[in-house]
């Protein structure tokens, strides 16, 4: 009888919803296993990288490649879980929350997060993995926050966590004091006034990739300098809410760079 496990319900953002595309991913040799939320960036350039190195992938999922690249670098320099997560997590861009598994540490869940929530709920003997407080209220309500770009391993009686350079740290146990319906809202009295809240941290989660040294640079899509310059005119092709927001933007955007900006509904079939 298992005492440890991972899964994972996501929606298909790379690859069609299909059972060969479903979490969890495994390397080659399904020494490593995992399940991860959020976008990889260069999951595409990542992929070339490794299928050079022999891998070769069964999915079209962002997710295997990154569950292959730790098992890269988990046998290229035969250390710990955490050193092949820490090398792997220096080379992912996008944002993410990974849970993975290891056969050779099979009483081990190993997490990563980059600008994706996650949250470890705890009780005296277990410990729950999740993207957000609701999923483990009934279960706990003693949480760790794993950091951004931090590690957390968890194991039967304790966990551990640690920074980018493989360290150990310290975390402080957080009691949740709201009931279900008021975490789902952050503490907030209505869904609106959460999402409104949460507006600044969105903008900086989509920032965070194409940040360098403070500034935005877009070498990496592609995009030169030249280019930019030349763009005569911008569209904005959305629906719903995202389409007021296109609204908004195409003053803004108009104002700043004085140039034309057409926003389009795109309907839902």
């Amino acid at each position: 009888m298992g005492t440890c496990g991972i899964g994972h319900t996501r929606w298909a953002t790379h690859g069609e919803p299909s059972e060969i595309n479903a979490h969890p991913h495994y390397s080659d040799d399904r020494n490593v296993a995992g399940v991860h939320n959020g976008i990889i960036e260069n999951y595409q350039e990542l992929k070339e990288k490794l299928q050079r190195k022999g891998y070769t992938f069964y999915s079209s999922t962002d997710t295997g490649v990154a569950i292959k690249l730790i098992d890269y670098y988990h046998k290229k320099y035969e250390h710990t879980p955490v050193d092949a997560i820490n090398h792997a997590l220096v080379r992912i861009r996008g944002s993410y929350a990974l849970a993975i598994m290891f056969k050779d540490y099979p009483e081990e869940i190993y997490a990563a997060r980059k600008d994706s929530p996650m949250i470890i709920g705890a009780t005296e003997n277990e410990f729950y993995l999740a993207s957000g407080v609701p999923a483990i209220l009934k279960y706990t309500r003693n949480v760790y926050y794993i950091g951004n770009v931090e590690i957390g391993c968890l194991r039967r009686g304790n966990v551990t966590f640690y920074n980018l350079d493989g360290d150990e740290i310290e975390k402080e146990l957080t009691e949740i004091k709201w009931n279900v319906e008021s975490a789902e809202k952050a503490g907030f009295e209505h869904f609106m006034m959460k999402e409104i809240h949460e507006q600044p941290k969105a903008v900086q989660d989509t920032l965070n990739c194409v940040i360098k040294s403070g500034t935005i640079d877009l070498t990496d899509l592609g995009i030169s300098d030249d280019e930019i310059q030349n763009i005569s005119q911008i569209y904005i092709v959305a629906c719903g809410s995202a389409y007021r927001v296109g609204v908004v933007a195409q003053y803004i955007m108009e104002d700043l760079q004085k140039i034309p900006v057409r926003i389009e509904l795109k309907l839902e079939k």
